[in-house]
Formats: structure tokens, C-alpha cells, sequence
């Protein structure tokens, strides 16, 4: 027998994360979605974990958009019938099934072109646009985080660590240091308090840059690492110089180079806002259209597969 939450029967599990699984579910109408379970039997980390539970709740209360993955239903006490009878009481989220999978595994194949990188730039802009505008910033923007659906447009996913750009009091800084080291602004890094809204704009620097290369622009955004201390020391043809030793002189245009640079300024009143990074001279050069986009994407998903079933038959042996 297979497993039922409330009105969800489980399919198949999706992921499993510290605080949660999440499964593949049918609900009674037959719609189907992804199952993000939160057990409750772990005292020792329930009170964070219903805490990220709820921070992310409340952030997907307020936001609507075809660029974000939509909340569907939310039950803090329901419980979990296993196959076997078993019950154990659990908290849960559903969410829209997305079907396509993570934005990380088609760029990890090989970067994309710049028309490609604009035309999805352009709609992770549009997500954050609306989430900064509803006053929510995400903090844990990174590829793994950006999933894409049937049709292999942008869903932006993840949002246990959003904030109130507002700050927690009102004052329009937040102090808690959460995220993924590798794509955290410098004040970020240096535990100094922050604007939600410009840590994403700087994550999203790091995106576009990795979008485009197939790697990031540095390991860590402070003074010790090796490029970005580049940028610290308003030294940008070094940091540039250190990228075209690989790409090629001709690999980076004007507009990229300057978009990027000013997306990933040290100091946060430098950086471009978001309305002026979508008027950027190089966000307005020729972007992808939608066939364009599904036929890349097309063939890198035929290429995920036959990489996933190739490992499949090399556990097998």
C-alpha cells in the first residue's frame, strides 16, 4: 500500500534534506505535487525546523508569479500513514510540481550561450522583481534553487530562508548569516548586517556569471581570495585578465564585463538595484526566444539522462 498524507498519496521520493523529504504526491482531485514533509519526532531539531517551516510559509503567502514555485496547501498537524500501517505526525507543505528539474544540471553540461543567459536572466529578474516588491528577499539564491518546468521556463524555488526585506524590526537590515557560502555578499561573509534585497542582486551576479562561463567568478567574495580581492581593490582589468586567460580576449563583451562588475561591487550602495540591472545596455541586446530556449534545453535533458541511466548501470555492476 502506498503511503498517504491527509488527502496526498506518495509516489516516490523527490529529495531529503536535514530538516525534510520531500515526496512526489497525488492529491484526491489527481493533481499532482512535490510533498515537502517535516517530521516531527526529532526533538532536537523541530523547533528550527518548524521555524524554517514557517519563515518559508509566510514568504510564499505573499508571492504569485509564473516565475516562482507556488504554494499549494499548508498543514502544521497532519499525519503520515506509512505502507505498512505505521503513523507518525508530521508537518507539511505542497507545492507545484516542477517537473523539469534544477537550472544546476543543464548548466553544469556546458555554459550557455549570451542570448540563452539573457532570455533566462530576464526571467529570474522578473521573480525577484515582484518577490522584492512583495517585500520578501530570498537569501539562498544559487542554480540548485532555480528549477525549471515542462517547458523549461524559470521556477524559483527554496524560500526557508527568506526575510522581510524590511528587516526583522522594521529598520531595512537583517544580521543573521544564512545561505550558501559561495554565492554570500561581502557584508554577508564579514557578519555585518545587510538589505536582503541587494545579498540576492549579488547571488544573482554570481548566477549570470556561471550561466555564461560554466564556473563562478571566485570561491568566496572577500579580501583572501585570490580574484575577487581584484574587485576589492578597484582592480576590475585584473579580475577580467584573469578570466580571458581561459575564454579568450574576445569572450566577454563591454556590457557583460560592466553588468557584472557593477553586480558584484564590494560595497552595497555601489551596486546596481534591480530596476537598473534590467535597464542595462546589455540586458536590451538579443536575447533567446522560447523555441530557441526548448531546443537547447531539449537536448541537455536528453543528455541528463542518458548520463543518469549510465551511472544507474555502473552501480548496477
Amino acid at each position: 500500500m502506498p503511503s498517504t498524507i491527509n488527502q496526498y498519496t506518495c509516489i516516490k521520493k523527490l529529495g531529503e534534506g536535514a530538516t525534510a523529504v520531500v515526496k512526489l504526491a497525488r492529491d484526491d482531485q489527481g493533481q499532482l505535487c512535490a510533498l515537502k514533509i517535516f517530521k516531527k519526532d526529532n526533538l532536537a531539531n523541530t523547533v528550527s525546523a518548524m521555524k524554517t517551516l514557517s519563515d518559508e510559509v509566510t514568504a510564499y503567502k505573499g508571492l504569485s508569479h509564473k516565475h516562482i514555485v507556488a504554494l499549494l496547501d499548508f498543514r502544521e498537524d497532519a499525519t503520515w500513514t506509512h505502507g505498512d500501517g505505521r503513523t507518525e505526525q508530521v508537518a507539511f507543505m505542497a507545492l507545484e510540481f516542477v517537473a523539469g528539474g534544477e537550472l544546476f544540471d543543464y548548466v553544469a553540461l556546458a555554459p550557455f550561450s549570451e542570448p540563452i543567459c539573457r532570455a533566462y536572466f530576464k526571467q529570474i529578474l522578473q521573480a525577484m522583481h515582484h518577490a522584492h516588491d512583495k517585500g520578501v528577499c530570498h537569501r539562498d539564491l544559487k542554480p540548485e534553487n532555480i528549477m525549471l518546468d515542462k517547458e523549461f521556463n524559470i521556477k524559483i524555488a527554496d524560500w526557508g530562508f527568506a526575510a522581510p526585506t524590511a528587516g526583522r524590526d522594521g529598520s531595512g537590515f537583517l544580521k543573521t548569516h544564512l545561505g550558501t557560502v559561495a554565492y554570500m555578499s561581502p557584508e554577508l561573509l564579514e557578519k555585518n548586517e545587510y538589505q536582503g534585497n541587494q545579498a540576492d542582486l549579488f547571488a544573482l551576479g554570481i548566477i549570470l556569471f556561471i550561466l555564461f562561463t560554466g564556473h563562478p567568478p571566485f570561491e568566496q567574495a572577500n579580501s583572501t581570495n585570490a580574484h575577487y580581492k581584484y574587485l576589492m581593490n578597484n582592480r576590475e582589468d585584473l579580475f577580467w585578465k584573469y578570466h580571458c586567460k581561459s575564454k579568450g580576449d574576445n569572450y566577454f563583451s563591454d556590457n557583460f564585463k560592466d553588468l557584472i562588475a557593477a553586480m558584484l561591487h564590494p560595497n552595497p550602495s555601489h551596486r546596481l538595484n534591480l530596476v537598473d540591472i534590467i535597464s542595462h545596455p546589455w540586458m536590451s541586446e538579443q536575447a533567446a526566444t522560447q523555441q530557441q530556449v526548448q531546443a537547447e534545453f531539449a537536448q541537455r535533458e536528453a543528455a541528463i539522462k542518458q548520463q543518469k541511466e549510465q551511472e544507474l548501470a555502473e552501480q548496477a555492476h
